[in-house]
């Protein structure tokens, strides 16, 4: 919880050194509004940015490995995200109520997902989902209101309980 409640952060440069970024360590920068993670950097922790209410886009490098629950939840002004390949798991919740959020595009390196990642994100318009990913999760887009557009790939083999729920 190192900036938890920061105010005054607008800017934010992690560094490659820096492996893993903890729970909830930027949790409720409300005027946190762009941010570079270098290479380097393996793990993103549950919350870790969760309520940064202006932050407008971010883009994972391949080194992460995991993007923790909740990581990016109720970021309500974020648009553009960029997955590289190396991403292996997203965990519950990791991007719900990114009420901003277009489009998506989740690697081939991504085999597991949790439950209502992407629930509420109220404009996502287009999702693709690559080669690799073996299941869409509960509840997985429920509430994705706009979604036109959605590539699944053959890779899927269960398509959970209300993964599209009130996306019409």
């Amino acid at each position: 919880e190192t900036f938890r409640g920061c105010q005054s952060l607008r800017s934010l440069k992690i560094p490659s050194t820096v492996k893993f970024i903890g729970e909830g360590s930027f949790w409720g920068c409300i005027r946190l509004m762009s941010m570079e993670i270098c290479e380097g950097i393996e793990e993103i922790g549950e919350s870790a940015f969760r309520e940064c209410e202006h932050l407008q886009s971010i883009k994972i490098p391949s080194t992460v490995r995991v993007i923790g629950g909740c990581a990016f939840r109720l970021c309500r002004q974020l648009v553009d995200v960029e997955l590289c390949e190396g991403l292996e798991f997203i965990e519950d919740s990791a991007f719900s109520s990114c009420s901003s959020l277009r489009r998506i595009r989740i690697p081939s390196s991504v085999e597991v997902m949790g439950v209502v990642v992407f629930v509420h994100c109220t404009k996502l318009v287009e999702v693709e989902l690559c080669e690799g990913l073996e299941t869409i999760g509960l509840q997985m887009f429920t509430c994705c209101r706009s979604l036109h557009r959605m590539k699944i790939p053959s890779s899927v083999k269960k398509i959970e309980s209300s993964a599209f729920q009130h996306c019409f």
